[in-house]
Parts: C-alpha cells; structure tokens; sequence
C-alpha cells in the first residue's frame, strides 16, 4: 500500500512526471499525422494499485487541484481534478485536468499514468474513417456516454473523444440537480462511519467517572455497552435525567481531546462523495449526541456531505425510535438505513427503508439478506445505488 508521504511526492512530481508520459505520445500522433486532428489535451489518466492509495492521492490533491467530480463508475470510484496551474506539454499544449480512477473491483493496476484523452476536431466517424489503417481499439466507440476510440502507442494509450471530460461532468452535474427524490441514506456513526469505539468509551469513562465522582473499571463499562446511550445509561443504573445530561455534557467536553483518534474506514470518503455526486440526501442517526457527532465530522472536513445530525437528546426519541423529523425526512423516497447494529436495523423497521449492514469494521450477526450485507464501504455503495436507481415506491 501507498504511503502518505509517497503519496504526497507523486502529487508534488505531477507537473514533470506528467510531461514525461505524455511528450513521448504526442510525438508520435505527429509522427502519424495525427497532431492537426484535435483541437485540445483533455487530461491524463493517472492508474492506482487499491483504494488505500486513491484516497491517499486524492486527499493530496486537494492542495493543488479543485475536484470536479468524484462519480460510481463501472463499480468503483472516479475522480477528476482540474489543475490550479496546467502544465505545458509543448508551444500551445496543455494539460490541467487529473483524471484518477479507482482499481475495478477485481482487476490490479500499477500506479503510474496510463493514457491521455485528446477532443477531436470532427466526429469520431470522420476522424475513423480518415485515419482506418490504424489499430484503433473501437470498443467504447459505441458508448452512451463520451465515446471514444483509442490507439496503443509506445509508453501509453491515447484516446479520442469529442466532447472535453470537464464538459461531460457538467452536463452529468446539470442532469442529477434536476432529478428530484434520488434517495436518502441515514447513516449510523460509530463503527459504522468511524471506527471509534475505542475512543467513545475512554471517553465515555471518563465523562462517568467526573460526573459520577466514582471509579469504573473498563470492564465494568465493556459488559455494561448497549446500542444507544439510553440503554448505556440504564445498564449502568444512570437513571436521573440530570444525571444522565451531566454525564453527556462532560462526554462533549472531554470528545475534543480525542476525537483525532478515530479512524475513517477506506472507503468511507469515497462512499460519501460519490452518493453526493449522484444527489443522494444523506443524514447521520447517532445514539451518541448530536455536538460530538458534528464536531468530529467537522475535524475530518466531512459535515458538509450531510443535510443533517439526529442524535441522542434527552426530551427527544432515541434510536430505534424515528422522530417525526426523521420520517419526513424519507417519506416519498428510495431511503437506506445504513448501520452496523440490531437498533439501526429496528430504526430502519420503524422508518419502514431497507436496512444495509455495515459489516467493515464489526461483524454482528443479524438477520439481513445476503445482498444487503456489505463487506466494505464500495459494497454499500453499489448497493445503494443499485436501490436508488428503482423506481420510488
């Protein structure tokens, strides 16, 4: 697996590893005639060896990029990222868009640069029938979407479209801010989202034994952990809501110290970002509190993907029980519960949505069709997606 600080040296070597791929190619359309017959360098297609080292590269290049788009295609994860400062290939040629797919499931690549994409100045038709005796690959010539046919040449591949891949994201972009009712998924947050049990309870031991003025052993609070905090509460026989409020209230101020510790599942980011590209609403459904639940999401930079956070408050339902909010919130729409516990589960029965088990970092043996058990986070993406591509009920 790609290291962070590999990762960061890829990004930083971009503008002349870049130009070390794509000069040799272009070389060789003059060489063939092929250099008058496109009018621009679309972008460069940059290979990853797994998810680990996508979502590495993608994280650094937010230093010197904008996304465009990340999108589910074919079954995994594409990103696309337009260049803050383009990089000249020759006297008029540029390339400023990243094109960074993540590994098809099952198939293995090497990381390093595959091909280029340049936009023809005619049909692919006309540019086909100019140019027949060459080894064209034609099988994406008949694609729905931004066809191509592409040339093998020594050192790379290069493809030929007829419309620019940053043209195709907005017209993809237009389409899904017009379609209304593309779903809604509700996420769990611990041990689903992050990997933070660990973290929650130190904490949570910590904010009881303040509050409490007492000790607890950590295996006291092992045998005592329930599902929600209602029922952590009532295993522990906290059951004074003043003193229950205490103990939150302490929970929040302690979480800041700690929050850095939980881990994001690989995948997750992606999994996120790809159902916000395809206009997916999605929402967070906590039995911790809301405050630490935002906090977190913020730190990691993620509260932007979720519309809202239903958490554990005292005068309010607590998972499995949906609040009128939450019911409106999935009423006339294709929604998802996803979750790693027996309480998501019985909140998606009560909401009436189809539970998906978040089995990447706990296992628990529930009850769930084979098809909504999900081993890691492009699991339940593509099966999310799979779901919001029915017609609504």
């Amino acid at each position: 697996m790609t290291s962070q600080s590999s990762a960061s040296r890829i990004i930083q070597n971009l503008p002349q590893t870049v130009a070390d791929f794509a000069r040799p190619l272009l070389a060789q359309l003059q060489e063939l005639g092929l250099d008058d017959e496109y009018s621009t360098i679309d972008h460069v297609c940059y290979r990853v060896v797994d998810l680990a080292t996508y979502e590495l590269l993608k994280k650094e290049c937010e230093a010197t990029s904008t996304m465009l788009s990340e999108a589910y295609v074919n079954g995994r994860p594409i990103a696309c990222f337009r260049l803050h400062h383009p990089i000249e290939l020759s006297s008029g040629n540029f390339i400023d868009v990243l094109e960074l797919p993540a590994p098809k499931p099952g198939v293995t690549y090497a990381n390093g640069f595959e091909h280029i994409e340049v936009v023809t100045k005619g049909t692919l038709e006309s540019f086909k029938a100019k140019f027949s005796h060459l080894p064209f690959d034609l099988h994406n010539f008949g694609g729905r979407i931004n066809r191509d046919i592409s040339l093998k040449l020594t050192g790379g591949l290069v493809k030929f479209h007829e419309k620019s891949l940053a043209a195709i994201i907005s017209e993809e972009q237009t389409q899904v801010a017009g379609c209304k009712g593309r779903g809604v998924a509700i996420f769990d947050f611990d041990d689903t989202f992050m990997a933070s049990k660990e973290p929650f309870l130190q904490t949570f031991h910590k904010a009881c034994e303040a509050a409490l003025g007492v000790k607890l052993e950590d295996e006291f609070l092992r045998d005592k952990q329930r599902s929600t905090l209602p029922e952590f509460f009532t295993a522990l026989g906290i059951l004074d809501p003043a003193v229950r409020l205490r103990v939150q209230d302490e929970f929040v101020r302690v979480w800041d110290l700690v929050a850095h510790t939980c881990v994001l599942p690989v995948g997750v980011v992606s999994l996120i970002s790809c159902l916000a590209s395809e206009g997916v609403d999605m929402h967070v459904w906590t039995a911790r509190d809301a405050v630490t639940t935002d906090s977190t999401l913020r730190a990691f930079g993620l509260r932007h993907y979720f519309k809202s956070i239903h958490g554990f408050e005292q005068n309010e339902p607590s998972k499995p029980n949906a609040s009128p909010e939450l019911r409106e919130l999935v009423k006339g729409s294709t929604a998802v519960v996803v979750g790693d516990s027996i309480a998501d589960q019985n909140a998606a029965i009560n909401l009436g949505v189809t539970f998906i088990q978040a089995a990447w970092i706990t296992k628990n043996n529930l009850e769930v069709p084979a098809e909504n058990i999900c081993l890691t986070p492009l699991a339940a993406l593509s099966r999310i997606m799979s779901l919001s591509a029915k017609p609504l009920n």
